[in-house]
């Protein structure tokens, strides 16, 4: 018949539809961090009843993305060096428990598909569009752990997903994501897991995580600084 028996069609409901959009236009600096978000204007923009908006706003909630505060509604909230650092130990923990079942043999399926999303962030690193570098970036780190084959293993990582997504938005993008090193900063790791030993791979998996939280760490500590001054 023609058809890809691979691409199956999924259809979302209304507020994972609104859900989506929200995190979206988070990622891409259209709501910014502390701005607050008001269910009857969305309901508005969206041409929906508040129901499905208000679910919406639960979902992303519960991922960390906006905070409900009585009286005030929600807000965008940032990540706390604590809280990312914290995030990313765990997450790289579960990645590396990853690469020791894989233990060296990384199917192809996967490696054709981190070789996919390699071409897809150099892309999207060269038009500086953040959100889908994150998209990216989660697909790639999201093959390792599949690759394992171990579904509470993948279960348990993809909590902390959202995570990732607040450390961008948290960060002066601009001056913290090195949009020209991000091809060849994940690139190693692919061939880590084609060339190296277990043990190697774990640790270059950590470093890529954990140097993200001294990014935000050190522009904390300047941005203090000079607030201080």
């Amino acid at each position: 018949m023609g058809y890809d028996s691979q691409k199956l069609i999924v259809k979302k409901t209304l507020w994972e539809q609104i859900a989506d959009t929200l995190r979206e236009d988070i990622i891409r600096g259209k709501i910014m961090p502390g701005e607050r978000i008001v269910e009857e204007e969305l309901a508005t923009r969206f041409h929906v009843s508040r129901g499905p908006v208000r679910e919406a706003l639960r979902n992303i909630e519960e991922e960390g993305l906006v905070r409900y505060e009585s009286h005030k509604g929600c807000t965008v909230r940032t990540i706390s060096y604590k809280e990312m650092w914290e995030k990313y130990l765990v997450r790289s923990t579960l990645e590396i428990l990853a690469v020791r079942i894989i233990a060296g043999n990384l199917p192809e399926e996967y490696e054709t598909e981190m070789r996919e999303c390699l071409c897809a962030m150099e892309e999207a690193a060269k038009e500086k569009d953040l959100y889908r570098i994150i998209l990216q970036d989660e697909k790639f780190h999201s093959c390792i752990v599949r690759a394992a084959c171990c579904d509470t293993l993948y279960k348990v990582w993809a909590t902390l997903r959202e995570g990732n997504m607040q450390s961008y938005y948290t960060m002066n993008v601009e001056q913290a994501v090195p949009f020209e090193f991000l091809r060849a900063n994940h690139e190693v790791i692919l061939n880590g897991l084609r060339e190296l030993p277990p043990a190697q791979v774990s640790k270059l998996i950590e470093e890529h995580y954990m140097i993200v939280p001294e990014v935000l760490h050190e522009m904390q500590s300047k941005k203090n600084e000079n607030s201080s001054n």
